[in-house]
């Protein structure tokens, strides 16, 4: 009798989304170990003309416009799918899919990775909240097409006109009133980080299972850590700082002139400290913002700065001394916490110490400008780091690193399919 092979669906924003979601590869890879499977990713509508420009992925991978049909339900009938792995319930696409398995009674899991949980899915954080109004500015259109395969789903899953009246007005003021509303649309398994992301939802009355699994992308990480000499507290005649860039404007946090303001007072500091002592370059993380639009403000100020886009993240903050950060929270500025590298924040927009969690923990110094740089970097590069601060912070928003959150997400995968 051949062996069963189970089938996963997984639904992804993009291929870049899709390229970059580490914690999904290596569940993913988990489950390779414990059972057999086959999976396929969905990913969602772009608007692009595919036929021109298909993606060029290694993953087996399938375009929403593939199918032919704005039909969830018959693209669940078409793929057969044991389980449905999502990302993110709320989003309109991705909630289609999670409402069609419902009906399909076919099992789905929500892998819910959100650092720093009591920032961003705390209800009033502003910075994300105004953001959206600048993504539905710039793609609202597109966000309609999106909502109209939500509204065929809600229909054909045999939801109420005056139900779905309803949701549709929840769907209008929710986005403005709450800044993470994921993990309520009905998946049977809830993968999360942290326990606090456990305690919010469950205040937020959901009833779903929740476990804590820590983040199955830092997996990576951990290894990485074992296998590689990191760089710290090695004390030397030149300082390495990198300044490591987030895509605040391209999540609508921040406005492009915010963008500029920022990165042109950290150019001020280092022309105005210029030091031998110092070695300053740039990482640019995402890899997808454009490097010539720092490389122009470089050159306004006349320096000659090193830009690191496509490098290695990891190589790039493991050869640092310094990091420095300019906002609230980024993955890299947590690989870096785990490094135990000296960071530096420059909180230039007086964000609230709540949206500022490496502050808060004392795993990182903040500052609100960078008028003395060269005396705060020398500050910060012969401070001691301290490793309990550093265990209570992965405590609070990991969970556990140890290089095992993968395994445990797979453990309760595979018990959710053995149900079926």
């Amino acid at each position: 009798m051949p062996k069963k092979i189970f089938r996963i669906l997984i639904t992804s924003r993009n291929e870049r989304a899709l390229v970059k979601n580490q914690a999904m590869f290596n569940i993913l890879n988990s489950l390779k170990k414990k059972v057999d499977i086959s999976e396929t990713w969905i990913l969602y509508p772009s608007g692009k003309d595919h036929n021109k420009e298909r993606p060029k992925l290694d993953q087996n991978f399938k375009l929403f416009e593939d199918f032919n049909t704005d039909d969830v339900l018959k693209i669940l009938d078409i793929e057969k799918p044991d389980l449905l792995i999502s990302s993110n319930d709320y989003e309109f696409f991705g909630r289609s899919f999670v409402l069609g398995a419902k009906k399909k009674k076919i099992p789905s899991v929500l892998v819910l990775q959100r650092i720093f949980s009591d920032a961003y899915m705390n209800k009033k954080n502003t910075s994300l909240i105004k953001g959206r109004f600048s993504i539905i500015n710039q793609r609202g259109f597109f966000i309609l097409k999106k909502y109209k395969i939500l509204l065929k789903t809600y229909h054909n899953t045999g939801i109420n006109f005056g139900k779905i009246l309803f949701y549709i007005f929840k769907d209008l003021i929710d986005p403005f009133l709450d800044s993470e509303p994921a993990g309520k649309f009905g998946c049977d398994l809830i993968l999360t980080n942290d326990k606090n992301t456990e305690i919010i939802l469950k205040k937020r009355k959901i009833y779903t299972k929740i476990i804590v699994t820590g983040d199955p992308g830092l997996d990576s990480t951990y290894q990485k850590i074992l296998n590689c000499q990191v760089v710290h507290n090695i004390k030397s005649s030149e300082i390495n700082v990198v300044l490591v860039t987030t895509g605040y404007v391209e999540h609508g946090i921040w406005t492009k002139n915010m963008w500029t303001t920022a990165i042109n007072h950290v150019l001020n500091a280092v022309k105005k400290n210029q030091s031998e002592r110092i070695k300053f370059s740039i990482k640019i993380h995402p890899v997808t913002e454009r490097k010539n639009d720092y490389q122009k403000l470089i050159n306004n100020q006349k320096l000659n700065i090193p830009i690191y886009q496509t490098e290695d993240l990891f190589g790039i903050i493991s050869n640092a001394d310094v990091i420095i950060s300019l906002g609230t929270g980024s993955w890299a500025i947590v690989e870096a916490v785990l490094m135990k590298k000296r960071i530096l924040v420059v909180n230039l927009f007086n964000e609230p110490i709540e949206n500022l969690p490496y502050v808060k923990f004392n795993v990182a110094s903040q500052v609100k400008n960078l008028d003395d740089f060269s005396k705060k970097i020398s500050e910060i590069y012969d401070a001691k780091i301290s490793e309990d601060r550093i265990n209570n912070f992965i405590e609070k928003y990991l969970y556990k690193f140890d290089g095992k959150s993968s395994e445990r997400s797979a453990t309760e995968i595979l018990e959710l399919i053995s149900k079926k």
